[in-house]
Formats: structure tokens, sequence, C-alpha cells
């Protein structure tokens, strides 16, 4: 049997089962009463929350083959959901249009007194996911630079994510995107080793889809990742994460490269 409220088409199926109560949410971005005149007979036990015209709710315990006529429902839930937006790794940011920033940085930190580290200084971090990946959109003060064959004193861009479950201390998966000696590296990495350097070519776990523009860097995760690398080390499962999002000013050097760091706040995430 199928009920239709606000235009939303609702399956209802009974069966003669033992008596039960089932908890159902439905949540609505607006406010508004609405009318429908249903009658619905029951074939068993079920608990219902009824919100009457004077804003009331009642629980009512309904009998099996009890007949119930449902004529008012006043809608009276807000929540902010993720919007429903088909992200593209592509470089362009407009399909990011209506997610607001998570994190904002009102004022150059790391680049305030040498212009030259805004690549790598932190203006904005936006997050979504679509219930498969997990996507990352970092906007810097000053273009990124990624350049492969970097000059010496040449400042890089370099991105960390370190992923964070059930409450552990250490990092469960770190997100690394950067240059390094003639190659983009752009993987998520577990310390499998316990040695703390997610780096090593043993520890990739997965390559992190990357595009970058100006500014601008979008980057995704798989979710099912997260889900068995948690499964593997911690024993759990857990839709809530925290995410340690920092950058490094690289500077290429004659010996080597050297920077300095621009941390962010420690944040958490929960996953659709």
């Amino acid at each position: 049997m199928k009920v239709t409220i606000a235009g939303i088409a609702f399956t209802l199926g009974y069966s003669a089962k033992a008596p039960e109560t089932r908890t159902v949410s439905i949540t609505y971005h607006y406010t508004r009463t609405i009318t429908v005149v249903k009658t619905i007979t029951l074939t068993r036990t079920k608990t219902v929350i009824v919100t009457i015209p004077n804003t009331l709710t009642k629980t009512v315990i309904l009998a099996p083959t009890k007949t119930v006529t449902v004529t008012t429902v006043t809608v009276h839930k807000t929540i902010t959901v993720k919007p429903s937006i088909k992200i593209r790794i592509d470089g362009d940011c407009s399909d990011w249009r209506g997610i607001s920033p998570i994190i904002t940085e009102p004022e150059r930190d790391l680049s305030r007194d040498n212009y030259a580290l805004g690549v790598a200084d932190i203006k904005e971090v936006f997050l979504t996911d679509d219930g498969r990946n997990l996507y990352f959109l970092i906007r810097f003060w000053d273009p990124v630079n990624f350049n492969l064959n970097p000059k010496r004193g040449e400042i890089l861009t370099s991105i960390y994510v370190d992923i964070y479950v059930g409450g552990q201390e250490k990092p469960l998966l770190q997100v690394y995107i950067h240059s390094l000696w003639g190659k983009l590296k752009k993987y998520v990495g577990a310390d499998f080793d316990k040695d703390g350097d997610y780096e090593e070519e043993s520890d990739r776990v997965s390559e992190v889809k990357l595009a970058y523009k100006d500014n601008d860097v979008e980057f995704s995760i798989p979710i099912a990742l997260i889900y068995e690398v948690a499964e593997k080390f911690v024993g759990t499962l857990t839709n809530k994460v925290e995410l340690s999002i920092y950058s490094w000013a690289w500077r290429r050097t004659d010996g080597g490269y050297g920077g300095k760091l621009d941390w962010l706040r420690k944040i958490t995430y929960e996953l659709s």
C-alpha cells in the first residue's frame, strides 16, 4: 500500500508478526502543515506518533486490525543535510556552490610576513561526501605550486590530512600530496610497520584522485577504505572521523627540502 505525503510516496507493508516497536526519523528542510486523508488498516501492533492540530504530540498504540484515519500532519522538524551535489575532481570548483567552508582562515598567518609562503597558506577548507567518497576542496591564499623541477629557493605546496577514528591518538590514515624529487606524490598511507612514517611505498593503500587550478586543490578518498582500515587496526566501524589538516611551505634547497607548517584545528566529520 502506498501513502503520498507532500508529494513523496511511501510504501507500507505489514505482515503477521509478533508485536514490535520501531523508531523512524523523518526530517525536512522546512516547517509547514499538510493535510492528507488516508485510512490505514494495521495487521499487527504498532506504535505511532500522532501530531494533532493543536501541536500536542500523542503516542498511540494501535492493535492489530484496528483502523485509524489520519487527517492532519504537522511537520515541524528542521535539519540541515548535506547537499546532494555531484562533485567532480576536475579543477572546476563551480560544483561546490552551496557548500559552506568547514574551516575559514580570515587572514594570512603563515604568509603574513612573507607572501612567498602563500602557496601553502590555507584560506578555506570545504568537505562533503556522497556515501562513497569523501571530498576535499582546500583553497589557498595564493596559487598553489606543485612544480616537479623547482629551482633553488622555490616554495612548493604540500598538503597533509591525518585521519583519526575511535579516539585513537595516532592517525589511522594519512593523505599526503606534494612534489618530491621530480614526482607528484598523492597517496593515502597506513602505518603498517608502526614506525611513524606513512609515506613509505609499502604503507600505501590508495592513490588520491586530485585536481588543482590556481588557488584551489580538489581531491577525494574512498570512504570504504576508512572503514576497511579501521576494522583492521581498531576493530570497530564508525562513521565519525577526526581530521587534522595542515600544509607545508616546502622550500627547495641545495641539499633537499625544508619548510614551515600551517596547522589547522582538528575537526570532527560525520560520514554519510
